[in-house]
C-alpha cells in the first residue's frame, strides 16, 4: 500500500520529518486539526467520520525499521492489532497461542505479536513518544495497518470524543476524518508536514569537574565494548558508510578489547643528574578505612596487569595515594615531585595548532582516536623501575611502566607515536596521546583509518572505541573546534575579560587601567581606545571616592568595553606553542581566583572566577593552590607537555613540607604537568592578582551555591521568623537582619516617634530593641524603617512568587552559536495585515514576506496577493531563490501560509525547515526593526499621496517596499561597522568604493553578543539542575486570569545538554519539551526539609505559626 505515486517522495518526507530530536529544542505549538470535517466534507462524502491517525514507528522488536502506519483508535478492542505485511520478514513475530480479538472491523485470530519501538502520532506533537507499544500480528482483510486498543488508548492518555469528533492527546486535537479522506495521498503529505515547532541549538560542552564525586571508592571497570554498539551511535554516517566502517573495525578485536596495551619494542630509561641521591619517604598517605580495600584491589589488580611488581627493599620510596576520577572510580596518583628533581629532562617537538590547521584546511572526514592508559603501555628499563618505586599501606610496589607525573612522560610517548605512526604520519597529526585522521573523501579515510588501526594493534596498544570520534566533520582537537572551514576560536581563553563588571569606584578603574597598560605592547591603538578612561583615571582621589558615578557617562562606557574586546581579540588570535615555555601567573583574593597564562611574556588566556561559600572559607594556601589545579584543568589540553613555569604570591606552594590533605591532594596532581613553582611578590604578580580581586559580572551558577549557605549570625537570628516568613529557597540576601533593622529604625525619625504611641512599643530580640506594632491577640509585628520598605517588598516577592505570568524562569538556557556564513540560513516572516481606505471602493488589505539572511542582515521583501502557502512560495522562490545562493535553512513561525506549498518549496530545493513559534521566534528581533520602518513609510506616503485606485494603492505598498529595503540595506549596523549591503556585494552602497570587509571578525561580534545576550537572559532566570525523578509542572501557554498556571506533577525521564528534558506525562508516554515551558514541583516536605536547614527543630513550630 503506497501512500503517493513515487516511493521515493514518501520516504523523503518520512526523513525530513525523522530528524534527529536530540538536536532540536521543542516549543510552544499548538496543533491544530490536519483535516477539517466540515458539514459540507460530510455531505459530499457521505461516509461515516471515525477516529483515524497516522503512526510512525522507528523499530520493530529489536530491529530498527522506519515505518508509516494507517491506524484507527478503537474503544472496542482490548488490544492493539497491526497488519502482518506491515512487519517486515526478518522480524520474528513471538508466538503467543490461545488469543482471539473482537473489534468493531471484525474477529481476529493474532498469529503472534511483535513491540512496536518509539511511536509517535506526528498529528499531534512530534516530540511526544511512547517508547513500547504491544501489538498483537493478524492476517485478514482490514482497511487499516494498525488498531490501537483500549490498553494502549487508556496507557498513553488518549480520548476519543464522539460528540466533537475529535482525538484528544493531552492539550491537543485531531479531528476524526473519512476513510477516503485519510486515504488520499495529499491527506498523508499535509499529516508528515505538520510542523513540530522547533528550533535548533548548540549542545553545550560541559568541563569535568575538579572535584571529586561523593561516596566511597569504585573499582576500576574495564570492559570490551561490542563494535556494533559504537557504529550504531554513528547517526552522522549513512548506512553504506556505518557497514563500511563496521567491516573495518571488526578486523581489529586485540586493539578493542578495553585491555591495557603493552609495547615492547623499547624500554625506556630514566637518567639522573649527577650526584643524584636516592630518596625514600619517611610518611605514608593515609587511606580512609572505608577505602581501604578498594585500593588494595586495584594494587593488587595493578600487579596482575603486569604494571606493578611487589619489592621489599629498595633505595627509592614515592609515596602514592588515591583519588577519584569523574565517575568515582578508583585513580592511583604517584608522587614523583622528588624524582622529578633529579631526572636529565628530555624535550620532544610538540605540533602547533596553526601548522596542523594549515596541513588539514579543507579536509571531510575527521577521526580522533585516543589510546587508552597510553603511559602504562610505555615499560622502563630494569634500573630505571628501581627509581620508581612506591610506598603504600599495604607494602612496596616499583612500577613497571611509565608513571603518569614523570616529567619525561609526555616528550617519549610523542616520539614513541611518531614512530610507530611513521608509514602514514603525512596524512594524520599526533598529539600525546590524541591521533588525528584527516581524509577528503571517504574512500581514502576509510582506509587510512583501517592502517592507523593496523599498526597500533601491530604495536601492543589498545583503544576504547567509545571515546573515539569516527568520520566527524566537525570536532573539540586540543582545545579548539575543529571544522572544515576554519578554526573556532576558544573562548573559554577570554572568558574572564569578558565577565569583567564595569568599574564602580576610581580604585577600581585604575587597577583596571594598570593591567591592561602592564600589557600595553601587544595592543593596537590603545591609547586611542582607552582615551575617555585614561582622562578619568586622573581624577582627584577624594572626588573620585564621593562622586565617581557623576563623572562616568557613555563614552566610558564604550571605552571600557571596546578595551575589553581590544584585550579579548588580541587573545584569540593567539596561538599558543606547546614547544615555548608557559608562564602562568595566579592569584587568589577572598573572593575570587585569578589566573593569566603567558608566552613570550604575551598573555595567551586568561581566567577568572568567583568563590563559592565553601571556598572562600578556606585557607590562602588552599585558595593558592585551587587558582592553579583550575586552571591547569581548564586548559589541559594547551598546557599537558609543555615546559610551565607557575609564578604564585604565597611562599607556601613551594615548600615540600605540606600538611593540609587538600592541599597534598591538589599539589600532587599538580605535578602530572612538571611544573616549576616560584614565588614572586604582589606587585611582580599583576594580572593575576588584579583578575583575583576585580568584581565579575554575576551569574546565576556562580551564586547559586552560595544563596542557601546561612552565616552563623543568621543561624541565631533564627527567632526572627516568629515575626515574619523567614523563606530561605533561592534567596540572594535577606534584607530584614535584626542588626540592619535596628540601625535603620533608630536612624528613622518616624519610627522614632511611634515608640509611645498607643498600640506600639519596644520588644527585645537577641539583644537588639525594636519598635513593634503590639496586639494581644497575635505576636509583635516590627515595624519596618521606610529606608528598607523598597528592599523587603522585593525580597518578598522574589521569594513568594506571584500570580503574574511573568515571574523567572527556572533553569539556565544553553549557549548558541552564531550563524557561520552568509547565505547559510535566512529567517522568513510575513507583516500585516494592513488596512487602507479607497474612496468609492471601501477598504484595501494587505500582507508582505519579508526575507532576511541572519548572518548579513540583508533583507528582501515582497507583496502577497493572499495569506496561502502557494503564495508564500511563490514569493519566496521570485525574491530570493532566484537572486541568491540557495540557503541551507530556513526559519518560520507557525503561520498557515508556512505549512503545505511553502514546506514542499523547501523540501523540493534542499532547504531545512526550522519552524518556530510565536512564544520563542529566532528572527523576530530581525524582523521587528524592519516591520518596524515599514509601517512609518506607509503611513507617510498614504497621507502625502492618497489613493484614488487599487492599481495605485498596490504601487504605492510597492514603493513603500523598495524604500524599506534600500534603507535597511544601506544602514550602517552597529554589530558590522558597515551596512548590510556594503557587507554582501563589498563595496559602498551610494560610491563606487570597494570594501574588503573580515567576515571571520564580524562573526566574532556577533558570537560576543549572542553570548552576551544570552548571559543577560540567564541572569533574569534561577539557577535549577534538573535531574532525572525530578517532578515539574508544565506551564500552560497563555492562560486565562483564573486559570491554573500549570499541570502536572511529570516525572523527569531524562536531561539533555540543549535546554531540553524528557518527561513521562503518563505510563509509556515521552515527551521531549523546553525547560522555558516547566518549572520544578515542590511538596510540602520539600519546604519542610528547607526550614529544618536553617531553623532549630524546636522552632519549627513557631514559623509554621509565623507563615500562617
Amino acid at each position: 500500500m503506497e501512500f503517493q505515486d513515487n516511493p521515493q517522495d514518501n520516504f523523503a518526507i518520512l526523513e525530513t520529518y525523522e530528524t534527529e530530536i536530540e538536536e532540536l529544542e521543542p516549543e510552544y505549538y499548538n496543533n491544530e486539526p490536519v483535516i477539517s470535517t466540515s458539514n459540507a466534507t460530510k455531505q459530499v462524502n457521505q461516509e461515516e467520520s471515525l477516529p483515524l491517525l497516522l503512526v510512525i514507528t522507528k523499530g520493530v522488536n529489536e530491529a530498527p525499521r522506519k515505518l508509516i502506519l494507517r491506524a484507527l483508535a478503537d474503544s472496542g478492542g482490548s488490544h492493539c492489532l497491526v497488519k502482518s505485511d506491515k512487519i517486515p520478514s526478518s522480524v520474528e513475530v513471538i508466538k503467543e497461542p490461545g488469543r482471539r480479538f473482537n473489534t468493531t472491523q471484525g474477529n481476529f485470530n493474532p498469529i503472534g505479536y511483535v513491540n512496536l519501538k518509539d511511536v509517535s502520532f506526528p498529528e499531534f506533537s512530534h516530540t511526544r513518544r511512547l517508547p513500547n507499544v504491544k501489538c498483537y500480528v493478524f492476517d485478514a482483510p482490514c482497511r487499516y495497518d494498525l488498531i490501537i486498543g483500549r490498553d494502549a488508548l487508556r496507557d498513553c492518555g488518549m480520548m476519543i470524543d464522539f460528540g466533537h469528533e475529535q482525538l484528544s492527546w493531552f492539550e491537543n486535537t485531531v479531528a476524526f476524518r473519512t476513510l477516503s479522506q485519510f486515504m488520499d495521498n495529499a491527506t498523508i503529505c499535509t499529516a508528515l508536514e505538520v510542523p513540530p515547532y522547533q528550533v535548533r541549538i548548540a549542545e553545550s560542552n560541559s568541563s569535568e569537574s575538579l572535584y571529586n564525586v561523593a561516596g566511597p571508592l569504585k573499582a576500576s571497570d574495564y570492559r570490551k565494548v561490542e563494535i556494533e554498539t559504537v557504529v550504531a551511535k554513528q547517526t552522522h554516517l549513512e548506512t553504506l558508510q556505518q557497514a563500511d566502517l563496521l567491516k573495518v573495525l571488526k578486523q581489529f578485536d586485540q586493539l578493542f578489547s578495553g585491555k591495557i596495551g603493552h609495547y615492547t619494542k623499547r624500554k625506556f630509561h630514566i637518567d639522573l643528574v649527577e650526584d643524584a641521591t636516592p630518596y625514600h619517604c619517611k610518611q605514608l598517605y593515609p587511606v580512609p578505612l572505608v577505602d581501604r580495600e578498594t585500593v588494595k584491589a586495584e594494587l593488587e589488580r595493578q600487579v596482575d596487569l603486569g604494571l606493578l611488581e611487589r619489592v621489599y627493599e629498595s633505595e627509592w620510596g614515592m609515596p602514592m595515594f588515591a583519588t577519584k576520577k569523574s565517575d568515582g572510580s578508583i585513580r592511583t596518583v604517584d608522587d614523583l615531585r622528588q624524582l622529578n628533581k633529579v631526572i636529565k629532562r628530555v624535550y620532544y617537538t610538540l605540533p602547533k595548532i596553526r601548522d596542523i590547521f594549515e596541513r588539514r584546511k579543507g579536509y571531510r572526514f575527521l577521526t580522533n582516536l585516543d589510546i587508552s592508559m597510553q603511559y602504562y603501555c610505555f615499560h622502563l628499563d630494569e634500573q630505571s623501575s628501581w627509581y620508581c618505586v612506591i610506598v603504600t599501606p599495604f607494602g612496596k610496589f616499583r612500577r613497571l611502566v611509565l608513571p603518569m607525573g614523570l616529567a619525561n612522560s609526555p616528550d617519549w610517548a610523542q616520539a614513541t607515536m611518531e614512530e610507530v605512526l611513521q608509514e602514514v604520519i603525512q596524512d594524520i597529526e599526533i598529539y600525546i596521546d590524541d591521533i588525528a585522521i584527516f581524509s577528503k573523501t571517504w574512500e581514502d579515510h576509510i582506509q587510512l583509518v583501517s592502517k592507523v588501526l593496523r599498526l597500533l594493534q601491530d604495536n601492543g596498544f589498545t583503544v576504547k572505541p567509545e571515546k573515539c570520534e569516527w568520520a566527524v566533520q566537525e570536532t573539540n582537537f586540543l582545545g579548539f573546534w575543529f571544522t572544515p572551514d576554519g578554526l573556532k576560536q576558544w573562548y573559554k581563553k577570554i572568558d574572564a575579560i569578558q565577565k569583567l563588571a564595569k568599574p564602580k569606584t576610581l580604585k577600581q578603574l585604575r587597577a583596571f587601567v594598570g593591567v591592561v597598560n602592564f600589557y600595553k605592547l601587544f595592543y593596537h591603538r590603545r591609547a586611542h581606545i582607552m582615551g575617555p578612561l585614561t582622562d578619568l583615571n586622573g581624577l582627584d582621589k577624594y572626588e573620585g571616592q564621593r562622586n565617581f558615578s557623576k563623572y562616568w557617562t557613555q563614552a566610558h562606557d564604550k571605552a571600557f568595553e571596546n578595551t575589553k574586546r581590544m584585550v579579548a581579540k588580541e587573545v584569540l588570535l593567539s596561538y599558543p606553542d606547546p614547544n615555548k615555555p608557559f608562564t602562568i601567573e595566579t592569584d587568589a583574593s577572598d573572593t575570587h581566583i585569578g589566573a593569566v597564562i603567558l608566552q613570550d611574556n604575551k598573555p595567551v588566556a586568561f581566567h577568572s572566577r568567583k568563590l563559592t561559600n565553601a571556598q572562600s572559607r578556606y585557607p590562602i594556601p588552599d585558595k593558592e593552590a585551587l587558582a592553579i589545579v583550575e586552571v591547569l584543568t581548564v586548559f589541559r589540553s594547551m598546557l599537558l607537555g609543555a615546559k610551565l613555569h607557575i609564578k604564585t604570591d604565597h611562599m607556601n606552594l613551594t615548600r615540600d613540607d605540606i600538611k593540609s590533605q587538600r592541599l597534598l591532594n591538589w599539589r600532587l596532581l599538580i605535578e602530572e604537568y612538571a611544573p616549576t613553582i616560584t614565588y614572586v611578590s604582589g606587585e611582580e604578580n599583576v594580572g593575576a592578582d588584579f583578575l583575583s580581586r576585580y568584581p565579575l559580572q554575576s551569574s546565576a551558577e556562580e551564586e547559586q551555591e552560595n544563596a542557601l549557605i546561612p552565616d552563623s549570625r543568621a543561624l541565631e537570628e533564627s527567632k526572627m521568623s516568629e515575626v515574619m516568613l523567614y523563606y530561605p529557597e533561592e534567596i540572594e540576601t535577606f534584607p530584614l537582619r535584626f542588626e540592619t533593622l535596628h540601625n535603620s529604625q533608630l536612624q528613622d525619625a518616624a519610627v522614632q516617634q511611634l515608640r509611645n504611641q498607643e498600640g506600639y512599643g519596644i520588644e527585645e530580640f537577641y539583644g537588639f530593641e525594636f519598635v513593634c506594632k503590639t496586639d494581644p491577640d497575635q505576636d509583635p509585628r516590627i515595624v519596618i524603617p521606610e529606608v528598607l520598605v523598597n528592599d523587603a517588598i522585593k525580597w518578598y516577592h522574589y521569594v513568594g512568587g506571584h500570580v503574574g505570568s511573568t515571574r523567572r524562569g527556572v533553569g539556565e538556557l544553553p549557549p548558541r552559536q552564531a550563524t557561520e556564513l552568509p547565505f547559510e540560513q535566512v529567517a522568513v516572516d510575513s507583516i500585516g495585515p494592513w488596512e487602507f481606505t479607497i474612496q468609492g471602493i471601501g477598504v484595501i488589505k494587505f500582507k508582505a514576506l519579508t526575507i532576511i539572511d541572519t548572518a548579513t542582515l540583508l533583507v528582501e521583501a515582497g507583496r502577497v496577493e493572499n495569506s496561502s502557502s502557494a503564495q508564500a512560495a511563490l514569493v519566496f522562490e521570485n525574491q530570493w531563490l532566484a537572486r541568491y545562493p540557495r540557503p541551507l535553512t530556513c526559519i518560520f513561525d507557525q503561520g498557515t501560509e508556512f505549512e503545505g506549498a511553502f514546506l514542499r518549496c523547501l523540501h523540493r530545493n534542499g532547504i531545512q525547515a526550522v519552524p518556530t513559534t510565536v512564544k520563542n521566534p529566532q528572527a523576530n528581533a530581525i524582523c521587528e526593526r524592519m516591520h518596524s520602518t515599514l509601517g512609518d513609510i506607509l503611513r507617510t506616503l498614504l497621507r502625502e499621496q492618497p489613493p484614488a485606485t487599487i492599481v495605485d494603492a498596490y504601487g504605492i505598498i510597492d514603493n513603500a517596499l523598495a524604500s524599506v529595503i534600500f534603507a535597511l540595506r544601506s544602514s550602517i549596523n552597529r554589530t558590522f561597522g558597515v551596512s548590510p549591503g556594503a557587507l554582501v556585494f563589498q563595496r559602498d552602497m551610494f560610491h563606487p568604493i570597494p570594501l574588503m570587509i573580515g567576515y571571520n571578525q564580524i562573526r566574532t561580534e556577533r558570537q560576543r553578543i549572542i553570548d552576551d545576550n544570552n548571559r543577560q537572559a540567564n541572569l533574569r532566570r534561577r539557577y535549577h539542575d534538573y535531574q532525572p525523578d525530578d517532578q515539574v509542572l508544565i506551564l500552560k501557554y497563555n492562560p486565562s486570569k483564573l486559570d491554573e498556571r500549570a499541570q502536572g506533577p511529570f516525572r523527569i525521564h531524562s536531561v539533555h545538554t540543549n535546554g531540553t528534558v524528557t518527561i513521562e506525562r503518563r505510563r509509556n508516554v515521552l515527551e521531549r519539551i523546553n525547560i522555558r515551558r516547566i518549572r520544578p514541583y515542590r511538596t510540602n516536605e520539600h519546604f519542610t526539609q528547607q526550614y529544618m536547614m536553617y531553623f532549630p527543630e524546636e522552632k519549627l513550630n513557631a514559623v509554621s505559626n509565623a507563615q500562617s
